[in-house]
């Protein structure tokens, strides 16, 4: 019993080194052009600032023009906006090849992070709201991909990051497509990397971010129940997260080179929620509902408002 104890302490101890041990930097984004979609608003607008802050070349592209000429106003830095619906694979072609004559260098870190969502239940989406979603959150994923891979593969350098959800890990009611086209994106990205190891290309790394809800506006209104119970989750367990600390997380995971980032929280919740989100697909089927469900999985959407613009 002595030596279990033993051991037991010698793991938490390693364990508790590991989570509190500074890390070092691997990955300097010093004049490394970077291309964020759906840059003009929610975490895609935090994302260019921050990496153009680092020292990055940062190529904002996004359907609002709007958004992106507040960008570039509030951020001078942030010169290089380029108009494009992600959408559509043409106009994507076009823009990548823009971006590569504008700037005068090829990509070296893609961030996927364009997104919408409807927040309608299945049987309320239409054709036009399904095949929206999936063009804008899946096969945009594609489109951008396809478009600056080849330039990396002769290199053998440069970084793909996928910004999905937990939703691309874990359902929730009224967030069937949304959910859908997640988890295709996680498919995509995992695919992806083994594809790349196939080609022995490990130079071009790859960062697959699965953040929980975010206050970016695109989900408004969500857990909005006035229940004791879901306050207290939504405050104390599964808190709703800030913009900053989704961008935080996420730049932090380019600069070590990370594989996969899942809930972006901080404190303790970033070492605990990855092993409940891993973990509840372990567990029997209406066990992983009924744990999904006090997370807010069946009634969370509710209240949700939110709006239907690219993030």
């Amino acid at each position: 019993m002595e030596h279990l104890t033993v051991a037991a302490a010698i793991v938490v101890g390693a364990v508790l080194v590991w989570m509190l041990m500074p890390r070092r930097r691997c990955y300097d984004l010093t004049n490394k052009v970077v291309v964020v979609t759906g840059a003009a608003s929610g975490i895609g607008r935090g994302l260019a600032i921050a990496l153009a802050q680092r020292g990055a070349i940062v190529a904002a592209v996004d359907v609002n023009g709007d958004g992106l000429a507040s960008l570039s106003r509030d951020h001078p830095a942030l010169r290089h906006t380029f108009h494009c619906n992600i959408a559509d694979h043409a106009n994507v072609v076009a823009c990548m090849a823009e971006v590569v004559r504008t700037i005068g260098r090829e990509v070296d870190v893609l961030v996927n992070n364009a997104g919408i969502v409807h927040g309608k239940r299945l049987l309320d989406l239409t054709p036009a709201d399904v095949t929206k979603i999936f063009g804008i959150n899946t096969l945009a994923h594609f489109w951008t991909t396809q478009a600056v891979l080849p330039a990396m593969l002769q290199r053998d350098a440069g970084m793909i990051v996928t910004i999905s959800s937990v939703m691309g890990l874990n359902g929730s009611a009224q967030l069937v497509d949304y959910c859908s086209s997640k988890y295709a994106t996680v498919g995509f990205h995992e695919s992806l990397r083994m594809e790349l190891r196939r080609l022995r290309k490990l130079g071009v790394h790859t960062l697959l971010v699965c953040p929980m809800a975010v206050d970016s506006g695109m989900f408004a209104g969500i857990f909005g129940s006035q229940g004791w119970w879901p306050r207290f989750v939504h405050r104390w367990l599964i808190p709703i997260l800030a913009v900053d600390d989704v961008v935080a997380a996420v730049v932090d995971g380019i600069e070590h080179r990370d594989h996969e980032i899942l809930s972006c929280a901080r404190s303790w919740h970033r070492f605990v929620l990855p092993l409940v989100i891993r973990g509840s697909r372990l567990l029997p089927v209406s066990v992983m509902d009924a744990l999904l469900s006090l997370g807010g999985g069946c009634d969370g959407m509710d209240t949700f408002r939110g709006r239907s613009v690219p993030n």
